[in-house]
């Protein structure tokens, strides 16, 4: 196998491994490490359409907790915990 060829399969395994740690950090609830699993897949393959899933769960798990903050800031307790079990499921 050429150079080239070991590459694209690295490359192909990497990204793979990426999308696991993305949707096991989304799974976790760990929103950097989900994020910095998908810049490093943008990254190998920008065109990618295996991440868009995962990139969509990332803008809602954020929208709820975003949402959340903002409850919490107005001592609105009944609204955080109702987005909390909805990031849960």
């Amino acid at each position: 196998m050429n150079v080239i060829g070991m590459f694209c399969t690295n490359a192909h395994v990497l990204m793979q491994g990426f999308i696991r740690i993305a949707k096991c950090s989304l799974a976790l609830g760990d929103l950097s490490a989900a994020d910095n699993a998908i810049s490093a897949v943008k990254e190998l393959s920008p065109n990618n359409a295996a991440i868009i899933p995962e990139v969509q769960k990332l803008e809602v798990i954020r929208r709820f907790d975003e949402e959340a903050n903002k409850a919490y800031q107005k001592q609105d307790y009944r609204k955080v915990i109702m987005f909390n079990e909805i990031f849960v499921l």
